[in-house]
């Protein structure tokens, strides 16, 4: 029988295997022998413990809960468990993801060069006493990658991750300058014609909280990435693929066409890039056609109806998605309609130092805005 944090990490390989496991470094490591586990790290250290067979004392992971994130509280018997920050994480980790905790002191530079313009204007930046340029983080994304690319392995990651970031606001401006983001990421995932399944889950998994929490009245924006081609032609579901998410009857409605319709528009919309593939380079302006026929696939998908989703301009303030991304807003919240964001990233990881082009997609919630539509 295992009575201490120390037994548990010895016993499951040591300060570095359970560090990886975990996602932290070995100086928390350290702390949690000193200190005892936090409780946002019970359920993925029993979960190991259960798979290595050991024995563990209830008191070990019998500790108060880790506070919820500020402004951040669910009331009410009615409330599904997923609607609750650790409910959301255990969620992810028990379909495969693994939960990871990253700094919130970063190096500056890869969110100068790779957020755009905008989101330069909002980074909390300053130089340490060593003469190192570094920032308050703004998203989680882009720390997330960097672990992952540091990591040096380069395999499929499922990651998921909750934590505060930073952002200026103008005065007057109504949004929050801190607040607290939950979201996932699919890293080195599927490729060519599956690619949009990743697409899929992570846009699915943002809808199960939302839903869960009693968010009605959001609408789902799909943005055409700025200034950059759009990464889906090969990411378009082929019509033998189609069959699993459109009905075979040909009169049957999804997402305000039928599925006779969607499966002609990707064919005429797969014919078309065919012709063009040689005139578009990396520069050049989104494609409308491209775009629509990605969005009816993953509104198929997911059984989206016509009045959930809309398409509108270029993205904002992140330069570093490829193609498609979205934004879920919840109009009635005004400037702070944005509840949730994601897309697909595949020039990221490489520029962030993977040796070669990795796709990946992901998005996230922010959590005291998803409160407060839920309250309404």
């Amino acid at each position: 029988m295992l009575t201490s944090p120390a037994e548990i990490i010895d016993a499951l390989g040591g300060t570095k295997k359970v560090a990886e496991m975990l996602g932290v470094g070995a100086s928390a490591i350290s702390n949690y022998r000193r200190d005892g586990f936090p409780a946002a790290k019970h359920y993925a250290l029993a979960k190991a413990c259960e798979a290595s067979g050991l024995a563990i004392d209830d008191r070990v992971f019998g500790g108060p809960p880790a506070a919820a994130p500020r402004h951040f509280r669910y009331d009410g018997a009615n409330k599904s468990q997923v609607t609750s920050p650790n409910g959301f994480l255990k969620d992810l980790v028990a379909a495969g993801y693994r939960q990871v905790e990253t700094p919130i002191l970063q190096p500056s530079d890869p969110f100068i060069n790779r957020m755009g313009a905008e989101m330069q204007r909002r980074l909390y930046r300053f130089t340490d006493p060593g003469g190192e340029e570094l920032c308050l983080r703004p998203d989680l994304t882009i720390p997330s990658v960097l672990d992952y690319v540091r990591a040096g392995r380069f395999d499929e990651a499922r990651l998921c991750y909750q934590g505060t970031a930073f952002r200026y606001q103008p005065r007057g401006a109504g949004k929050p300058e801190e607040f607290t983001q939950m979201g996932l990421e699919i890293i080195n995932g599927k490729t060519g014609d599956a690619a949009i399944e990743d697409d899929i889950e992570v846009l699915e998994k943002l809808l199960k909280i939302i839903r869960a929490a009693g968010v009605t009245g959001y609408k789902i924006h799909f943005v055409l990435a700025r200034a950059r081609k759009i990464s889906h032609p090969k990411a378009i579901i082929p019509p033998e693929r189609l069959a699993r998410i459109i009905p075979p009857d040909p009169d049957a409605m999804i997402a305000g066409r039928s599925g006779e319709d969607i499966i002609r528009r990707i064919e005429r919309s797969r014919r078309y890039h065919a012709q063009r593939t040689e005139q578009q380079n990396e520069e050049g302006p989104p494609d409308d056609s491209l775009a629509m026929d990605w969005m009816e696939t993953v509104a198929s998908a997911l059984d989206l109806k016509t009045n959930d989703f809309e398409t509108f301009g270029q993205s904002g303030g992140f330069d570093y998605y490829t193609g498609v991304s979205f934004e879920i807003h919840v109009p009635e919240l005004g400037p702070r309609k944005v509840i949730a964001s994601g897309g697909r990233y595949d020039n990221l990881v490489e520029s962030l130092g993977a040796p070669h082009q990795i796709p990946a997609v992901g998005g996230a919630i922010a959590l005291e805005r998803l409160r407060e539509a839920a309250g309404r």
